[in-house]
C-alpha cells in the first residue's frame, strides 16, 4: 500500500528491528506479547453520563502479507482474506460487534483524507470494490471490518481519524544522522539484564494462532492489553536504553509515538459529529495501551473493551 499511513508504518518497522539480531519486526498493531492472561487487571471502567464511549478494536493490517512487504518483515498474514472461509469469519466478527450498537465507525486512515474513506464506503455499499481509491485495497480492514460494520448498521459514513507520523518526526537532521539507522537503538534481548520479549518467537507463535484459528478467536487474543503493551515495552527499551546523561534525542522517538496517539484522540473528538455517543474504532492493536490511557484520562471519553462482544 502507498498511503501516508503505510509510510509511517515503514518507519516503525525500521525502528522496531532488533539491530543486534538483524531482525525487522511488525507493523502498527502486529507485534506479539507473552500469553499469560492479565485480563482481570486491565481496568476497563464503566462509562459515565455524557461521555463519548469509544470501543477500541485492535486489528492487524489484513491487506499486508509477508510477501507483500517484501518477505523480510515480520507482519501477520491472515491468508486469503477475500476467500470464503475468512469472509465467513469476518461476517461472524462484525455480527458480534454490532450488538454494541455503535453510532459511528472510525478507522485508521489520515484524518485529512476523509473523501477517500467516503469513496471506499460508497464502493463497498455498491458492491463495486474495483472503484476503491487506489491506496485502499479490497482486503484492507478499513473495507473488510470498517465498511462491513457501517453497512450492517446502515450508517451514512465512517470517520477517518489517524494522524500518520514517522517515529523520526521530532528529530533534528543532526539527530537523524546520529541515530541512523533507528533500529540500532534496540539491544538484543539476551544482552540486557531486564526482561525484554523475544518478538521473533512471539511473532511465530501468533502467526501459528492466526493460521489455525478463526478471526473472532484470534481477535480476542489480539485485543488483550497485556499482549498489546509489548509495543510500548520495546519503544521504551530502545529510547531509554540509547539515551545518555543530558542527551535525550532517543526519547524524541518515543515522544513522536505518543504525540501521534494524542492527535488520534483529538480527532476522535473533533472529527466525530456531536450526538455520536458510541464510536467503534478499528485501529492497529499496538495503539491500544496508549489510546486507552488517554481516553481514560480525558474526562469526555470512556474507552470500551471489545472482548466481551467477541465471545461465541
Amino acid at each position: 500500500m502507498t498511503t501516508s499511513r503505510s509510510n509511517a508504518d515503514v518507519e516503525r518497522r525500521r525502528f522496531l528491528g532488533l539491530g543486534a539480531l538483524g531482525a525487522t519486526l511488525g507493523i502498527a498493531g502486529c507485534i506479539g506479547a507473552g500469553f499469560q492472561s492479565q485480563s482481570g487487571s486491565e481496568g476497563w471502567s464503566n462509562p459515565g453520563s455524557n461521555q463519548r464511549q469509544v470501543m477500541l478494536l485492535g486489528t492487524i493490517h489484513l491487506a499486508i502479507s509477508e510477501a507483500g512487504a517484501g518477505g523480510n518483515l515480520m507482519v501477520h498474514d491472515a491468508g486469503d482474506v477475500l476467500g470464503e472461509q475468512r469472509q465467513q469469519e469476518l461476517e461472524t466478527l462484525t455480527d458480534r460487534l454490532i450488538e454494541w450498537e455503535p453510532d459511528r465507525i472510525a478507522v485508521e486512515f489520515p484524518y485529512d483524507r476523509q473523501p477517500a474513506v467516503d469513496q471506499a464506503y460508497a464502493a463497498y455499499r455498491d458492491d463495486a470494490l474495483d472503484a476503491l481509491p487506489d491506496d485502499i485495497e479490497p482486503a484492507d480492514e478499513i473495507v473488510q471490518i470498517g465498511c462491513r460494520l457501517a453497512a450492517k448498521l446502515d450508517q451514512e459514513r465512517m470517520a477517518s481519524v489517524d494522524y500518520p507520523q514517522s517515529l523520526a518526526a521530532l528529530l533534528t537532521e543532526a539527530e537523524r544522522q546520529r541515530l541512523a539507522p533507528l533500529n540500532s537503538l534496540l539491544p538484543d534481548p539476551s544482552a540486557v539484564d531486564y526482561p525484554l520479549p523475544d518478538v521473533r518467537v512471539q511473532f511465530r507463535e501468533e502467526q501459528q494462532m492466526l493460521d489455525e484459528q478463526a478471526l473472532p478467536e484470534f481477535y480476542r487474543h489480539l485485543n488483550r492489553l497485556d499482549r498489546a503493551r509489548t509495543n510500548d515495552e520495546i519503544l521504551f527499551s530502545g529510547a531509554i536504553g540509547a539515551s545518555d546523561p543530558g542527551s535525550f534525542a532517543p526519547m524524541k522517538v518515543l515522544t513522536a509515538w505518543y504525540q501521534r496517539n494524542l492527535r488520534i484522540v483529538s480527532n476522535l473528538w473533533n472529527a466525530i459529529p456531536e450526538g455520536n455517543e458510541r464510536v467503534l474504532l478499528v485501529f492497529g492493536a499496538s495503539h491500544l495501551p496508549s489510546l486507552k490511557y488517554f481516553l481514560d484520562t480525558a474526562p469526555m471519553f470512556a474507552p470500551v473493551d471489545p472482548k466481551p462482544y467477541l465471545q461465541p
